[in-house]
């Protein structure tokens, strides 16, 4: 359709049209000049019915001479109408049967397909928002930021630069179509409360461990051992029941081995992916989009747990998380609602009172967080105590230093830099200078080689990243030009990238730009 005069009609506007031969309101007219923005302003003044149902609306083009049919001022005759369109395919095939019934013509235009699709998805981008939002303020009723300070704090964390958020994308591109899980996991593992940790798991034999990780994967695998974790998520697997899945989703066993395989990562491949997070985000996802309703308590004393072992390496990552949840489709608006409506009660004049009473017991309360230092010390301890077996086993020239209670366990990306790769994942993030100084003498045979390649491929990738920020490196460099530009040879830029960025295993003769986009 070219640029035309336009009106769009509801169902009922357009069947009241062609029956009757008048519409009222001819004032929401308007010009469609074939863009987006035109599009949007037709809709803009339809009323608020649906923005999902492709057969909800109809649009009319008018013809040049319409004003020659206006009635009473307000009135528009059928006779104005050169032709009618639903706004899509799926829409005219709804709406063939009763344009066939009134003797008119209704076609689709292309453009005005993609328009409506278009703006379908920015519409539910808004709902989905102001979703996230609400189940902020159902959460964190007690927390004093603001909605903008929320807003703020998802704008910084939600990109695909976030490994969080790369991790998630990276986990579901092993899905097949229409799949919620891997296959590999569906059958056995999917709604048991062992999903979480087993979706973790095969995110990391996946995609982080290879054939060059091999003292990751002996780590890996002694750590399997020495936790007994195929008892462990076995014994999972037969919690099913909707009860024992909305319980608390941490334990002792599962926050030690996520934070144990978190800190190995971390050591051997310079990655600092929170394994633990994602377990728990996996968990409720699983949840949400099983329909399973949310114990908002049990939700909130993981998110809490998470906060105490994040609180230094991924700040906020809870908002994320609930963000994220937050946004799901599968996620019900109205029992959202009728929560917010609870909590917000007092400032809503239009809603009876009495009813929401009764689902104030829904709410999370500020009783959750009573049992969190009990389980962050158990599993502490139990962490200590598994890390000294895995030091003995795999790190035994690095000096021996316990974890302090009630300290950050996890990985501290912004307190190391780039030269200052950590010797080994149980030693504490906090050691000073001279310990470094120390266990750097120490080390010798495969963990020197070991610590002087993690060095080197952390100052290629550091560069490279700032280069790329800089604009010297694109999509349509040449390994040749990065040679040049990074003054190291070409093996030993692929080398570092293989063992320094999530998703790339084996480059081969692959050109730089076909991992241009995982590596920036």
């Amino acid at each position: 359709m070219n640029t035309a005069s336009c009106i769009i009609l509801t169902f009922k506007e357009w069947t009241n049209w062609v029956t009757f031969g008048l519409l009222r309101n001819s004032q929401r007219i308007r010009a469609y000049t074939g863009t987006q923005k035109s599009f949007n302003d037709l809709l803009g003044i339809t009323p608020d019915i649906t923005h999902l149902e492709d057969n909800e609306f109809i649009v009319a083009k008018l013809r040049d001479s319409y004003h020659r049919y206006i009635y009473q001022d307000d009135y528009l005759s059928l006779e104005a109408v050169e032709c009618f369109y639903a706004l899509s395919q799926r829409g005219k095939s709804l709406l063939l049967h009763t344009a066939d019934k009134m003797k008119v013509i209704i076609d689709v235009d292309k453009n005005i397909e993609e328009h409506w699709d278009v703006w379908c998805t920015q519409q539910m981008d808004i709902m989905a928002k102001n979703k996230a939002q609400k189940f902020y303020e159902i959460i964190f009723f007690d927390v004093a930021d603001t909605i903008s300070e929320f807003e703020k704090i998802i704008n910084e964390l939600n990109n695909e630069n976030n490994l969080f958020i790369k991790s998630i994308t990276l986990f579901k591109s092993s899905f097949e179509d229409n799949k919620r899980c891997p296959n590999d996991l569906e059958k056995g593992y999917y709604n048991t409360k062992s999903y979480g940790g087993m979706a973790t798991r095969f995110l990391v034999k996946k995609y982080i461990i290879d054939d060059n990780s091999t003292k990751l994967s002996e780590i890996y695998e002694f750590n399997n051992i020495e936790l007994d974790l195929k008892k462990y998520y076995d014994r999972l697997k037969g919690i099913q029941t909707y009860t024992e899945l909305t319980k608390i989703f941490f334990d002792c066993n599962i926050i030690c081995q996520k934070i144990i395989l978190e800190k190995i990562i971390k050591n051997e491949i310079q990655d600092d992916i929170p394994l633990l997070a994602l377990s728990m985000y996996f968990h409720y996802e699983m949840l949400i989009d099983n329909e399973k309703e949310i114990n908002l308590n049990a939700l909130k004393f993981d998110l809490k747990i998470l906060e105490r072992f994040y609180e230094s390496s991924y700040p906020n990552i809870s908002y994320l998380i609930v963000y994220l949840l937050g946004k799901k489709p599968a996620l019900s608006y109205t029992m959202l609602n009728t929560l917010y409506y609870t909590k917000k009660i007092e400032s809503l004049s239009c809603i009876k009172t009495e009813y929401f009473e009764t689902i104030k017991s829904k709410l999370p309360d500020g009783l959750v967080i009573e049992n969190i230092d009990r389980l962050y010390e158990e599993s502490t301890n139990l962490i200590n105590n598994y890390e000294e077996k895995i030091r003995e086993q795999f790190y035994p020239d690095v000096k021996s230093e316990k974890h302090e209670k009630h300290e950050d366990l996890t990985p501290k990306p912004d307190t190391i830099s780039d030269k200052e790769n950590i010797t080994s994942t149980l030693i504490d993030d906090k050691t000073d200078s001279k310990f470094e100084d120390e266990s750097r003498e120490k080390i010798s045979g495969e963990n020197g080689e070991l610590f002087n390649d993690a060095c080197n491929t952390s100052e290629i990738i550091s560069n490279m990243k700032k280069q790329i920020e800089s604009g010297a490196i694109n999509k349509n460099s040449t390994w040749k030009e990065l040679k040049k530009l990074l003054g190291k040879d070409i093996k030993d830029i692929k080398n570092a990238i293989e063992a320094g960025v999530v998703g790339i295993k084996k480059i081969g003769t692959k050109s730089f730009g076909e991992i241009f986009g995982a590596l920036k």
